[in-house]
């Protein structure tokens, strides 16, 4: 008697890029409202926390995308030009972003 084994289907890793993408536009979005608040001093550690998760998607994306990336584990930490530079290639990979980025800050303090 022969046994036929079905392989299940290939099953993509992490979110789609449909989402990680929306995410990203969302936090960035969210990023130049909270930078430029008036009272962006109060808020310091929430915009701190945003550019840490702009990162993490970020690093997502870039992985998705077969993009150069920082290693997942430093997204929390990534500098300004690193967070800047990683976004910019996102975009030439062909993700769509807002065309500016905001002023980041790896440490909370504007």
């Amino acid at each position: 008697m022969i046994r036929w084994w079905r392989r299940p289907a290939p099953q993509p890793h992490g979110l789609p890029i449909e989402r990680l993408a929306a995410d990203l536009r969302r936090l960035l979005r969210l990023h130049g409202e909270l930078a430029a608040s008036a009272h962006a001093g109060l808020c310091a550690h929430r915009l701190w926390a945003v550019e840490a998760a702009i990162g993490t998607r970020a690093i997502e994306a870039a992985i998705a995308l077969g993009v150069r990336h920082p290693h997942p584990s430093r997204s929390a930490t990534l500098t300004p030009a690193e967070l800047s530079i990683l976004l910019a290639e996102l975009t030439s990979a062909g993700l769509s972003l807002p065309g500016r980025f905001g002023h980041f800050t790896t440490d909370g303090r504007l």
